[in-house]
């Protein structure tokens, strides 16, 4: 059988149940359902990416920290932001650091 060519009828539908992007643009979650009639025939399409009931997918920015030139110096704080745009609430475990010096750096409570 080869190639099926059908064109945009009025009985195809797209459905966007949801979409969401990160601040970088990045796709996060996607819902979404195409159904397409051709010839007779009727395709349905689920398209889920990170999507579902209580879909809550937090992100941190910045997404990485990089060290500063003199862990010993008496720096600024490096702040860290978790958003969280999902309906659920999201715990957020211990902190790691991790690499060459990590005990040479603390991380504060969160607030």
């Amino acid at each position: 059988m080869g190639p099926l060519l059908c064109f945009a009828t009025t009985g195809d539908r797209l459905l966007v149940r949801q979409v969401l992007y990160a601040p970088d643009g990045t796709l996060q979650a996607l819902d979404a359902s195409l159904r397409l009639s051709c010839s007779g025939y009727h395709r349905d399409i689920e398209l889920r990416f990170h999507a579902g009931d209580g879909l809550a997918v937090p992100y941190l920015t910045p997404s990485t920290v990089t060290a500063l030139a003199d862990p010993g110096a008496d720096d600024a704080p490096a702040t860290l932001t978790v958003t969280n745009p999902g309906p659920d609430a999201v715990t957020v475990g211990t902190p790691v650091l991790d690499g060459a010096g990590a005990a040479d750096w603390t991380v504060g409570p969160c607030s």
